[in-house]
This record gives structure tokens, sequence and C-alpha cells, in this order.
């Protein structure tokens, strides 16, 4: 699932990093979010050639987040992976996420290590941060710790109800999911590198920086209240 919006500089390769994949059976969902660009003339062409590839548009313009959730009510898969419109996967990440998530059962979520990269798709650094259960439910009250458009999940909770967002926030709402998945099922963070996470002056850490931390904090503290002594 990607959602997409005014993203036409590196949508092509955000979506030929996922059409060569090493696994081929996928389906991928982008949500135009109401773009004004030429993101919608870019994904028709995708969608022509490309039957794997499946787009909707938003009438108005609805965030990360209400765009997630249309892409999520759409799709067919067991596993949902998520994907950002100016990021790259390298090829074995999709094999290889879904594999482990097929292997224990028990698992709801995986992350991986990455690449950072600036807008040119030149390297700032790589985090390699493998990360069993045990370290990343004691990790998530704090900081999200697993990056979202790294991110594969299963599509429905343990009760069968389907993964959506919470949107009662516009931003850092992955955080919020990924706190709730942790909860009912584990999560593990891989220590391949398998996708680059391209960083520029668009991203809403920059752009909206004051906001995300405000909304990350009440996020946390949520989250401590589950997890923590109370007198902690």
């Amino acid at each position: 699932v990607m959602a997409a919006y005014n993203g036409a500089r590196h949508l092509r390769a955000a979506v030929d990093s996922i059409l060569a994949q090493s696994l081929r059976d996928l389906e991928l969902i982008v949500v135009d979010d109401a773009s004004t660009d030429d993101t919608p003339q870019i994904l028709a062409l995708y969608a022509k050639d490309d039957p794997r590839v499946r787009v909707v548009r938003n009438a108005t313009n609805l965030g990360p987040f209400g765009s997630g959730n249309r892409g999520l009510a759409l799709a067919r898969a067991p596993i949902i992976a998520r994907m950002d419109a100016d990021d790259i996967s390298h090829p074995a990440r999709l094999e290889r996420q879904v594999g482990f998530l097929e292997a224990p059962p028990d698992h709801i979520l995986v992350g991986n290590s990455f690449r950072a990269i600036d807008d040119a798709g030149q390297t700032h650094y790589v985090k390699v941060k493998p990360t069993d259960a045990f370290g990343v439910r004691w990790i998530m009250p704090f900081p999200c710790t697993i990056e979202h458009p790294g991110a594969a999940f299963r599509a429905r909770m343990p009760d069968g109800s389907r993964v959506r967002y919470d949107e009662t926030e516009p931003i850092a709402q992955d955080f919020e999911l990924f706190a709730r998945l942790t909860e009912v099922g584990k999560a593990a963070i891989l220590p391949e590198v398998l996708f680059s996470y391209r960083t520029h002056a668009s991203n809403i850490s920059t752009t909206r920086t004051d906001e995300q931390r405000r909304i990350t904090r009440a996020i946390a503290r949520s989250v401590q209240a589950r997890d923590l002594p109370e007198d902690l």
C-alpha cells in the first residue's frame, strides 16, 4: 500500500522498486491523494502496463493516514507492506518480510534495517538494528522504533478485525498503530538493509517538527501508561 501526494519527482523509482521485487505475487495499491502534479499521469501508465498495479484517486486530500486506510480497505492480501512514494524498496524486501511473518505465526509486525538517502539518492548513513520481540516491546513506549515505509504487518488483528490507522491526528499515527500491534502480537526488526529511506526538505519531520513532537509524545505517554507501572 502506497500513498502518493505530488510525488512525481521520485514516484517512478518507488514504484519500479516494488515491481522489481523478487516476490512476484503482489498487488501494489497506490492511493493518489488528490495530487496536482504529474502523479496521476505517471500512475496511469503503470496501471496500464502492469496488472499488479491498482490506482485509486481521492476526490479531496485525505492526508497520509486517511489515504492509508483507503488502501488498507482495498487490499486483498493477508500481509500488508507499506511504502512511501519517495522511498526505494530493495529487491528482496518483500520476500524476506513475508517469509518472516509466515514462519513464526505469533509475529504481527516486522521492520528492517535501512539506508538513509538524500533527495539525489546519495547515502547519508546506514542504520542496522536487529531487534527481537522482547527488545521492540521495551523500546516502543519511548520512540517508534520501526520505520513506517519499511514495515510489513498482518492485514487483520488476532480478533479478525482489519488493521486501520487512527485518524484522530494528522501525523505520527504509524507510531500509534505499531504500538497497538505490539500490544496484541510480537514485532521484530530484521538485520538486513531492505529499503532506502529518503530524507529531504518536504518530509513531515522537517516541515511539521513541533506538531510531530507533540503528537508523538502524547502517543508515547499513552503506551507508557499501558506498559509501565504508574509510579515509574
